[in-house]
C-alpha cells in the first residue's frame, strides 16, 4: 500500500551577476607566493574531491563527443567519477541546446493523468554506468505539465545575455499537491532501486525558482 507523503520544497533564486571588473588569472600587483611540498610527511588520506563533474546539457551525454569526453574523465581517475546532469525532468524531445536539455520523462494526457517515459534518462545513466561512473541523480527541473507558469518554457539564453533570461517555465514551482509512493525508482536496463543502488548512487533535488517560495510538491515517480 502506497504511503501518502506531504513534502515541502524550498526553491531558491540562483542568479549570477556580472562582475564590475575583468577577471584575470593572475594579479601582477601581488607579490609572488612560494609553495613548498614535503613528500616525506603524511598528513592523512586524500579525498578525491575532483572526481565529481556536472553540466547543464544532459543529451550530450550519450552522443559521440559526450561519450568520448566521459570516457576520458573515467580513464583519468583512480576512483569512480560521479556525474550530475541538469534537466533530467525537463520537458522536450531531447534536442540539446546551450544550458538546456530535456528527457520528456513526465507529461500528462488530456485528462491530467501522468505519462512517464524514461527512455532518455536510461540512456544518460547507462552511458555513465558503462564507463564505471556513478550517476548523481538530480531530480530536476520542473516538467512543463507541473509548472505554474509553463509559457514560455524553454529559454533561448546566449552568451552575453543577462543570466535571468534562463528562468522560464522550467524554473517555476508546481501547484500544491502531494507525493504518492517512492520519489524516484529506477527500473531501466536492470537498474533496481534496491540497497545496492541506494548505497552507491547519490540522489538530490534541484530546481532554480524565480522567487523563494515554499510549496507542497509532486515529484514524478517511477514504480518497480
Amino acid at each position: 500500500m502506497k504511503t501518502i507523503i506531504s513534502a515541502f520544497l524550498i526553491i531558491f533564486t540562483s542568479i549570477s551577476l556580472p562582475s564590475s571588473r575583468p577577471l584575470v588569472a593572475q594579479n601582477p600587483n601581488l607579490a609572488p607566493v612560494s609553495i613548498r611540498i614535503n613528500l616525506k610527511t603524511t598528513i592523512g588520506p586524500m579525498t578525491p574531491v575532483w572526481a565529481w563533474l556536472g553540466y547543464d546539457e544532459p543529451n550530450y551525454t550519450y552522443m559521440k563527443d559526450g561519450k568520448k569526453l566521459l570516457s576520458e574523465f573515467a580513464a583519468a581517475s583512480l576512483v569512480p567519477v560521479h556525474v550530475r546532469a541538469h534537466n533530467l525532468l525537463t520537458t522536450g524531445d531531447g534536442t540539446p541546446a546551450l544550458k538546456w536539455g530535456s528527457t520528456n520523462a513526465y507529461t500528462e494526457d488530456e485528462h491530467g493523468n501522468p505519462i512517464y517515459n524514461w527512455t532518455i534518462i536510461d540512456k544518460i545513466f547507462n552511458t555513465c554506468i558503462e564507463r564505471g561512473m556513478k550517476p548523481l541523480a538530480e531530480i530536476g527541473f520542473m516538467p512543463k505539465a507541473l509548472s505554474t507558469h509553463p509559457e514560455p518554457y524553454q529559454h533561448s539564453w546566449r552568451p552575453g545575455a543577462h543570466y535571468t533570461e534562463v528562468f522560464t517555465g522550467w524554473a517555476y514551482p508546481p501547484p500544491m499537491i502531494t507525493i504518492s509512493g517512492p520519489s524516484w525508482c529506477f527500473n531501466g536496463c536492470g537498474i533496481r532501486w534496491n540497497a545496492t543502488v541506494r548505497r552507491k548512487w547519490k540522489v538530490g533535488i534541484g530546481n532554480c525558482g524565480m522567487n523563494p517560495i515554499s510549496v507542497t510538491g509532486k515529484v514524478p515517480q517511477r514504480n518497480i
